[in-house]
């Protein structure tokens, strides 16, 4: 009898600010499906999938995309709704919600800790931090500052918490219970990014990710500023969007800067490949980096990273040890940048470099799922 509730105890995934119907968020489903196929080949379950909580706003039934390991539970059609949905939440029999994961450390965490005290009592609670959002360096505003209060106390809650990178356990563990547990499994790349026989011949500079503060675009700016007035007239493409993008540009124009700076937006995942396999400077100004994807990408395809020193970056920097330079300061970057684009590239495959963090990232996932 103990076996058959064990067999049938599954994780509860709680996403309130996702919204089924935008396909902005298909890449993280995608994600979450590739999870829940790891976690359920290791309980060697059947007819079970991962439970998915989230909201729609488009009730069109016939448009949503299948999973195949995911069950989407509808709570609502907007974040509110979402709350107010967790009251009538019902679940089949079959099921015995054992953990229940936060998709983010403020609003999942919530909708965690109200199904625990109401529904869920003898659950696990578990937490994710993908970046840093729980140190006082993170505060930038009121909104921050609600933010950083909600993450100090979900740490005190919480039952095990993932992280991307190692060092963030080192900050983290302090502010959290002694005996939660902590897991690292790197968010993983998608392969569809990365091209296998990249260019001989590469060049231009990309600055690529969500265009915010936090991304270091002012510092972008003024690297920008110093590599055109040494007369380095290399092409750069910043490739995705935020709502720092209308001050670069803004800041770019005031300087007579644009011209040879090309803004392309958010891009699909062959166009991204294409782009990593011709540029020959990948460049993150990133201040604070947890296990950056761009970094990993960037460098799996043979481009040269040049990437702000952080603890992230630095960790990533034992990983991989060719390819990846990190700076302190503009007048560093502006060195390393200089001498990336200098450097000779040679004609390989990736699919060694692909094949072994494929494994390790599996391995990493494994571990991460087997604590649901």
């Amino acid at each position: 009898m103990d076996f058959e509730i064990e067999f049938k105890k599954v994780p509860l995934y709680l996403l309130p600010k996702l919204d089924l119907s935008d396909p902005q968020y298909e890449v993280i489903l995608e994600r979450l499906n590739a999870y829940a196929e790891i976690f359920l080949a290791r309980r060697n379950t059947s007819g079970l999938k991962l439970l998915v909580a989230l909201t729609e706003s488009n009730t069109n039934k016939s448009a949503r995309r299948e999973y195949q390991h995911l069950e989407f539970l509808i709570l609502g059609s907007s974040t509110l709704n979402f709350f107010r949905g967790i009251f009538k939440l019902s679940l089949d029999s079959r099921y015995h919600v054992g953990t229940l994961i936060a998709g983010d450390p403020v609003y999942g965490f919530l909708s965690g800790l109200l199904l625990r005290l109401t529904k869920f009592r003898n659950s696990n609670l578990q937490l994710q931090f993908h970046g840093d959002v729980y140190s006082k360096a993170s505060i930038r505003g009121v909104k921050s500052f609600i933010r950083f209060m909600i993450v100090r106390v979900s740490l005190r809650l919480a039952d095990s918490v993932r992280v991307v990178s190692n060092f963030q356990i080192l900050e983290l563990c302090d502010l959290a219970r002694a005996n939660t547990k902590f897991i690292v499994a790197p968010i993983p790349l998608d392969y569809a990014k990365i091209p296998i026989n990249p260019q001989i011949k590469r060049s231009g500079i990309g600055f690529i990710g969500r265009l915010h503060p936090e991304r270091g675009t002012r510092e972008f700016v003024s690297i920008v500023q110093e590599l055109r007035s040494r007369g380095i007239f290399e092409p750069i493409f910043v490739i995705g969007d935020g709502k720092d993008k209308n001050f670069m540009i803004s800041e770019l124009r005031k300087f007579n800067l644009l011209s040879g700076v090309n803004f392309l937006g958010n891009i699909g995942a062959n166009e991204l490949r294409n782009k990593y396999s011709v540029l020959k400077v990948i460049l993150s100004c990133a201040v604070t980096e947890g296990y950056g994807l761009t970094l990993r990408e960037g460098v799996i395809s043979g481009a040269e990273v040049v990437a702000r020193k952080s603890a992230g970056s630095v960790e990533a920097l034992s990983h991989f040890q060719e390819n990846l330079y990190l700076y302190e300061d503009v007048e560093d970057a502006l060195r390393l940048i200089v001498q990336a684009l200098g450097s000779v590239s040679d004609q390989y495959s990736n699919l060694e470099r692909i094949n072994i963090q494929k494994t390790f990232e599996r391995t990493s996932i494994s571990e991460w799922v087997s604590s649901w």
